[in-house]
């Protein structure tokens, strides 16, 4: 877990490089904040001669629009206002000059859109820090290097021995997208591995500190004065200065368009025009160094003289209050003790937990504790999980209703939630868990945390699967069963209807003559109603599921049957030319079934062979008992 205190200490290595920093550039003792002197400065600053082209530039009265980022102590925005070092700096050669400017800040235009709209001349005229490369040259001006820190490798405390850059190859550093260093270590160092934030994320500067402090890349190259100031600031004590880079300084220009060099000679003249004192008053404003030069005798004398008064203040107080405070030792000891038992009661529970317990930071994902039966469900080690993050090992169906759930959570609209979701094991399988999220109270605001619960569901989910596949079979048959119950409803009423149809044509038939021109008809509509009733009697059989009746039969009866039948003798009539034979087995067994339907199948195969023969041919009808 890293450490977060109030006031973080500061490398001794830094120390060093920012005094020699400050003595090379011989700059005297600064106040830690900003003071009358540095806003007023006494020594004149030398006149600025412009040339012809300069002074018609400036008559052209440009607005300069110049895009500012968050990289404290160089710039960054404090409660609306754009503040830092290299804004102190364009303030003055700008407000000097009477150049008209304004900002745009990194919510409007990440740094990639700024690079791109300086090539083309449009949103973005300048920035006011840039490393100076040969690629950005093909489309950007730079002024003189006026600001200047060293690039420096920093790691967390505990982190390998690293004493060159070399010494990063196979581990993973941890970059900003677009940046120079992203570029050249990606370039120049394809054996490092890189972890590369978004230019559109809004802590993408501070996010490769986080990184390195939370153990998810090993290293950060970075400048040393702004991430010092940012080590400071944020409180990321577990992070050091661990060495140097073969990349020297990260000095600092101004970038400008490429089609107004005059501006670029505008801003050098008033650099170079600067004092001494102007740009000690700068950089100690952000340095935040003080010195002190010697004390008086009387300073001394009576500092001591308060310190021994107040010693001997001390001292009586101790007498008096000993007693009390002997007391309150042995309550407080007490109190530890109570409080030991209970910790170790609770870890007991904590350890011994059937269900799966671990806390997790709010914002990260990061693991920060688990209990055994937590790594069990997750299919992995404790030394596995911790220090890990959720989303590692959750399924990618369920990350994203992980995430909208967690973003509520984050913003105070739900004080909890609970959800089913899946965990992948190494192996590439997966068990279903339920989980429940709640919020943990901490010291450390900026971190929040959050206590996670999960129980192993899988075998539950396979129940409720399993029943999900019954009740579908269910409905399906029901389905079925309604179908079959209004189809042979139907059937019924077409036999209603058809009785009429079929029956009638006899009675006509026996009263008309044989040599009456009806007959035919009158048999045509006869015949149409009974393949009329054989279909609703079909009907009728899938609607029951069974044959409309059954009986014992034997197969070769109706066969010879199906031979003496009027359809069999009128389709010998059509194909004449077929020749049919029968090869019965006189040991053939009895079935059950129903003999019209068999009836119908044989005749329909019968016909189908009889069309299928050009020429003569024979079709053989034959029975065999097979088992």
């Amino acid at each position: 877990m890293n450490r977060f205190v109030t006031q973080p200490k500061v490398s001794v290595l830094f120390l060093f490089i920012l005094l020699v920093f400050l003595s090379g550039s011989n700059l005297r003792a600064a106040p830690a904040t900003e003071s009358a002197e540095t806003k007023n400065i006494k020594s004149p600053a030398q006149e600025i001669q412009l040339s012809p082209s300069e002074k018609a530039w400036l008559k052209d009265k440009h607005i300069v629009r110049i895009r500012v980022g968050n990289a404290p102590p160089l710039m960054f925005e404090d409660g609306g206002e754009i503040r830092g070092m290299a804004i102190d700096y364009v303030n003055l050669i700008f407000t000097r000059n009477k150049i008209a400017f304004k900002y745009i800040s990194e919510n409007e235009v990440t740094w990639p859109e700024a690079l791109a709209y300086i090539k083309k001349h449009e949103v973005v005229d300048m920035v006011p820090t840039a490393k100076v490369t040969q690629k950005r040259k093909e489309y950007m001006l730079f002024t003189n290097a006026y600001i200047f820190a060293p690039w420096v490798i920093f790691t967390r405390e505990d982190s390998d021995f690293i004493s060159t850059i070399d010494d990063l190859k196979g581990k993973t550093v941890s970059v900003q997208e677009g940046f120079a260093m992203h570029k050249k270590l990606e370039r120049e160092y394809p054996g490092i591995n890189l972890l590369v934030s978004s230019a559109r994320s809004k802590d993408y500067m501070i996010k490769p500190i986080r990184d390195v402090s939370f153990g998810q890349a090993d290293a950060f190259i970075g400048n040393l004065l702004m991430t010092t100031y940012r080590l400071q600031k944020e409180g990321y004590t577990n992070v050091k200065v661990a060495a140097p880079t073969p990349f020297g300084n990260h000095n600092q220009s101004m970038g400008i368009r490429n089609d107004w060099p005059e501006l670029v000679s505008i801003i050098n003249k008033t650099l170079d025009s600067m004092t001494p004192e102007e740009h000690a008053a700068i950089r100690n404003k952000w340095l935040s160094m003080r010195f002190e030069y010697g004390i008086s005798p009387a300073y001394v004398l009576k500092w001591v003289s308060g310190i021994i008064g107040v010693a001997a203040l001390i001292l009586i107080m101790i007498l008096l209050w000993n007693r009390k405070l002997s007391r309150e030792i042995r309550v407080r000891k007490k109190a530890e003790e109570a409080l030991a038992e209970s910790e170790s009661r609770f870890r007991e529970m904590f350890e011994q937990s059937p269900f799966g317990i671990a806390l997790i930071g709010s914002f990260s994902g990061h693991i920060y504790a688990l209990n055994p039966k937590f790594a069990e469900i997750a299919g992995r080690t404790i030394e596995e999980m911790k220090g890990g993050d959720w989303m590692s090992i959750t399924h990618p169906d369920d990350v994203q209703e992980d995430l909208d759930n967690m973003a509520l959570l984050n913003t105070g609209k739900i004080n909890g939630f609970n959800m089913d979701k899946r965990y992948i094991h190494p192996d590439g399988s997966h068990v279903w868990i339920n989980m429940t999220i709640a919020p943990v109270a901490v010291e450390d605001k900026t971190h929040p945390r959050h206590l996670c619960m999960i129980d192993d569901i899988t075998a539950q989910k396979e129940v409720q699967e399993e029943r999900k596949q019954l009740q579908n079979k269910l409905q399906r048959s029901q389905k079925m069963e309604a179908m079959g119950l209004m189809a042979g409803g139907v059937a019924h009423d077409l036999n209603n209807i058809l009785s009429g149809i079929v029956s009638y044509p006899e009675l006509l038939l026996m009263d008309l003559p044989e040599e009456s021109p009806l007959r035919n008809p009158i048999k045509t509509i006869q015949e149409s109603g009974m393949r009329a009733a054989d279909v609703v009697e079909d009907l009728l059989t899938i609607a029951r599921g069974v044959a409309s009746s059954k009986e014992v039969l034997n197969l070769n009866a109706v066969v010879e049957e199906y031979l003496d039948s009027a359809e069999q003798q009128k389709l010998e009539k059509v194909h004449p030319m077929s020749t049919f034979k029968t090869e019965l087995d006189s040991q053939l067994l009895n079935i059950t079934g129903s003999a019209s339907h068999i009836k119908k199948i044989l005749m329909n195969l019968v016909v189908n062979a009889s069309e299928a023969i050009e020429g003569s041919g024979t079709v053989m009808i034959s029975t065999v008992n097979q088992y």
